[in-house]
């Protein structure tokens, strides 16, 4: 069972083993490269035993970092997303406000490092014009955990960002995807990154799934145990894994085609223990809302 409920925050609260909290992820999918040929894209160094820095400064740039706070001065930077146009950001539903900080106001895209400001990076900041969440989301149940946030203008593409693909399909042949963020880089470390990160998580069914999280299957957050409509990802032996900081980012699996590299199967939504053993995480399948997305970003 699922022993206590937590309004959707993205600041640290207490938990137990058997408690969620949420974690702050259209081209066809046909192309497919092995992790050997991911690795030598991301050239990168170990940050611990949980996640890789992520982009040489020449790779495009798709991820969204979400802000929350009454002006430029107080930007509490806690979720992350996706841009899928010139206007919206993919997210978590629950990425829409912060306890402390109140709704989501700021996007920012293109940054590598929030400490560093003579490398290759050419971040734009915008404000959010409008924020669309599914509207079969309803708390405090995790299910149809993604929304799209409008950009205030429209944006410039250029060599660091660019829009992703997105999964149409449910099926897809990948084992392992990566996950992208700035969230926590331990459990037991409050502070998130400064650099933008990536992990290699393995995809797991939703029937093995199941099997991690059967004692909250019935409670108020999946009374009716792992939809189809999600997706689990992880490394079962643990020390890889998304957490806090992560929610709204995106999973994705790599391409071949050089413009479009990255086609995005998930959106980061909940877990229990960040990198633990047998805690893998559960994200909302984007294919499940393929045509949601486009009846609003390409209406």
């Amino acid at each position: 069972m699922i022993q206590n409920y937590f309004t959707p925050q993205l600041d640290h609260f207490p938990v137990n083993e058997n408690t969620l909290f949420q974690q702050d992820g259209a081209t066809r999918h046909t192309a497919r490269i092995s992790m050997d040929a991911v690795n030598a894209l991301f050239p990168s160094r170990v940050i611990s035993r949980k996640r890789d820095i992520v982009w040489p400064p020449r790779s495009p740039d798709l991820t969204a970092i979400i802000g929350y706070g009454d002006s430029e001065s107080d930007i509490s930077w806690m979720c992350g997303g996706t841009l899928v146009s010139d206007e919206w950001v993919l997210t978590a539903a629950h990425c829409s406000k912060s306890r402390e900080k109140g709704p989501a106001k700021w996007v920012r895209l293109g940054e590598m490092n929030f400490d560093v400001t003579d490398d290759d990076a050419k971040p734009q900041d915008f404000t959010i014009a409008e924020m669309i969440l599914h509207p079969d989301y309803k708390l405090p149940a995790r299910y149809n955990d993604i929304a799209l946030f409008k950009l205030n203008k429209k944006v410039v593409f250029d060599a660091y960002i660019r829009p992703a693909c997105l999964q149409v399909d449910k099926d897809f042949k990948d084992k392992r995807g990566i996950a992208i963020g700035y969230g926590r880089m331990d459990y037991s470390n409050d502070a998130q990154s400064k650099d933008l990160l990536k992990v290699t998580l393995d995809f797991l069914t939703n029937a093995e799934c199941s099997t991690y999280y059967k004692d909250d299957a019935g409670g108020k957050q999946i009374p009716d145990g792992l939809k189809d409509e999600q997706l689990c990802s992880g490394v079962l032996e643990g020390g890889k894994d998304t957490c806090q900081g992560d929610s709204g980012g995106p999973l994705q699996v790599v391409l071949e085609k050089p413009y479009c590299m990255y086609s995005v199967v998930g959106v980061t939504s909940f877990g229990k223990f960040c990198g633990f053993k047998n805690s893998p995480a559960v994200y909302t399948r984007v294919s499940s809302y393929i045509a949601w997305i486009e009846g609003i970003v390409w209406k």
